[in-house]
């Protein structure tokens, strides 16, 4: 689940199946956390994940991970130099030329 926008991202995806109060299998377990270490990679940060039972039940048990958007703050800055040269056509200096207070843009 997705809890920045409320979206689910994998629905009833299955884990695996078993007799009930069977073992629950480690493959089963390792596979689990695959799924948030999956979403980790693609840039998610893992907020809360229920646990495994240790055994299987006699009816279907959900489990919900819960994550959210991996975001971290960047600035970025662009000083820009601006001089300006008035020049005739035919060639010679029409006015002296003018060199701007450099501008700065950050976002």
């Amino acid at each position: 689940m997705d809890d920045a926008t409320g979206l689910t991202l994998i629905n009833h995806a299955r884990l695996g199946s078993g007799d009930a109060d069977e073992q629950l299998p480690l493959a089963m377990h390792e596979d689990y956390q695959n799924v948030s270490a999956h979403y980790e990679q693609l840039g998610y940060k893992l907020v809360s994940q229920e646990t495994l039972p240790a055994t299987f039940a006699d009816h279907d048990l959900n489990v919900v991970v819960h994550l959210t958007h991996g975001t971290e703050k960047v600035t970025e800055q662009r000083i820009i130099n601006e001089d300006i040269r008035y020049e005739f056509v035919e060639g010679g200096i029409a006015a002296p030329s003018y060199q701007a207070a450099p501008l700065v843009f950050t976002r």
